[in-house]
């Protein structure tokens, strides 16, 4: 597999360039790395002759994210709908929220609530059914934010992008709460829209894919048209930690690329440039496949390779809950893709 197999890593390169962290040994990938540090070398310098990039995150990830001048500008605006992921619903009403702000709770409306581990995600039609509660019709404008790392955030966007909802209407708040009431009162009352009328049509093609997918095309075949990417901490990948399932460790041939390597302390996106470099051994000509603990993670590079140009990309339903969690599925531990029995 052109991305995976640990037995033919490279080391990294001796030197960075300057102000730069060198990819870590997770990372390292024999196949088509001068590729992709040329690719990573053409980003920064887009990075660094765009104009305004340092001062309008807005404009800087391909209509991803907003930052808070942005919205500012457009709240109250009729057909924008605000959504607020607290990572404790109850902080909504506590620590307060965009005023107007609709509340989403993770467990309840983004989650499969027949999968035990609360990791899937939700079919169209409860899907659907949660957007009109939300107010939202086919044409509204969303901005969605959290009050951690746009993890929680980026897990309904990925859903409304699932679901068919169309992209260029959705946001991410760079930053989210923390960025917005650094300058801003926060609302703590319950806002309770109008139903809306979204009608939702799928997305083509479908991004959605189960285990039965991962296990027969890349651990059973290793088909070297998809890349398996592992959106977790270290020691969930290599397994010293077990998290949210029965056994620690990784599905065997996946790269390991924390997705909160391409956030910043504060809870905003790091530079472009700087997030290319996190992702740059992943080609754009396969498909990536991406798992996280529960699918946030997981959501959270899918929203930043597509901000970088990314476009064939595939969520494992379930993630590492629902795989770790499947004695008969096997797991390799360790820092590499593969380990000595899964080469054989």
């Amino acid at each position: 597999m052109t991305a995976g197999r640990g037995n033919g890593a490279a080391r990294a390169p001796a030197r960075c360039p300057a102000t730069r962290q060198c990819a870590p040994a997770r990372h390292r990938i024999a196949p088509g790395a001068a590729t992709a540090w040329f690719l990573w070398l053409l980003w920064l310098l887009i990075g660094w002759a765009a104009p305004g990039q340092g001062q309008d995150r807005g404009l800087r990830d391909a209509g991803v994210l907003v930052g808070v001048d942005w919205l500012e500008a457009r709240l109250g605006r009729d057909g924008l709908v605000v959504l607020d992921v607290h990572e404790r619903p109850v902080q909504y009403f506590t620590q307060g929220h965009v005023a107007g702000a609709v509340q989403v709770r993770r467990a309840s409306d983004l989650a499969d609530p027949t999968s035990p581990e609360l990791t899937g995600f939700p079919d169209r039609a409860r899907f659907r059914e949660t957007l009109r509660k939300w107010g939202i019709e086919d044409n509204s404008e969303i901005v969605i934010y959290d009050d951690t790392d746009t993890a929680r955030a980026s897990r309904l966007w990925l859903l409304l992008r699932l679901h068919g909802f169309a992209s260029q209407q959705v946001k991410l708040l760079d930053g989210g709460l923390r960025a917005w009431q650094q300058g801003h009162a926060l609302a703590r009352h319950d806002v309770q829209p109008a139903r809306g009328q979204v009608s939702l049509n799928g997305a083509a093609p479908p991004m959605l894919v189960d285990w039965r997918f991962v296990y027969e095309r890349i651990v059973t075949h290793r088909d070297d048209r998809f890349v398996l990417v592992d959106t977790r901490a270290p020691r969930e990948y290599t397994g010293e930690l077990a998290v949210g399932a029965a056994r620690g460790g990784h599905i065997p041939g996946a790269l390991n690329i924390p997705a909160r390597d391409g956030v910043n302390a504060d809870g905003t996106w790091k530079a472009r440039p700087d997030k290319a470099f996190v992702y740059a051994f992943l080609p754009f000509d396969k498909t990536i496949v991406l798992y996280g603990g529960t699918g946030d993670g997981a959501s959270l590079a899918a929203a930043q390779l597509a901000s970088l140009g990314y476009r064939r990309l595939r969520i494992l339903d379930g993630g590492w809950g629902f795989w770790g969690n499947r004695l008969l599925l096997p797991v390799v531990q360790g820092a590499r893709p593969y380990d000595a029995a899964s080469q054989r």
